[in-house]
Order: structure tokens, then C-alpha cells, then sequence
């Protein structure tokens, strides 16, 4: 019986598995962006937080925070 599940359980572990890692990167980029934001570093911050955006285009933190490095970029430029 179980070898007739084993099929979709390792089709299933294989597609989670690339998921999980998106997951971890994008958790990792926003980290990265708000240290960069942070430490004063907008630009790099921007980059960052876009990378994340191309990893998952619905995340509304992602969004906020790139907006955020941006007008903080803006505002150090007009210094």
C-alpha cells in the first residue's frame, strides 16, 4: 500500500523543497534591505527590496519598505 503513495509523497517533498527556499531568500532579502535602510544605505536597500519584490510580487511588506528606502533616498539626496 504505502509504495503506491510514495510516488505523489516524493513529488510533493521535490516541489516543497524549491518553495522553502524562496521562502528563506525572500526572508533573508527583506532582512538585508532593512539593514541596509538602517544603516543609511538606501540605494543598496532599494536594490534589495526589489530582488525580494521579484521573488514574491504580492508581498505588501516588500512593497512598503521599497517605497520607504525610496523616499528616505530622496530625502538624503536633497540634503
Amino acid at each position: 500500500m504505502l509504495h503506491r503513495f510514495f510516488p505523489v509523497l516524493l513529488t510533493l517533498s521535490l516541489v516543497a523543497t524549491p518553495l522553502q527556499a524562496i521562502a528563506q531568500n525572500f526572508n533573508l532579502l527583506i532582512q538585508q534591505g532593512n539593514a541596509a535602510s538602517q544603516a543609511g544605505n538606501y540605494a543598496e536597500a532599494e536594490a534589495i527590496f526589489r530582488q525580494a519584490i521579484q521573488l514574491d510580487p504580492n508581498d505588501a511588506v516588500a512593497y512598503n519598505n521599497l517605497r520607504e528606502a525610496q523616499r528616505l533616498l530622496e530625502q538624503q539626496n536633497n540634503r
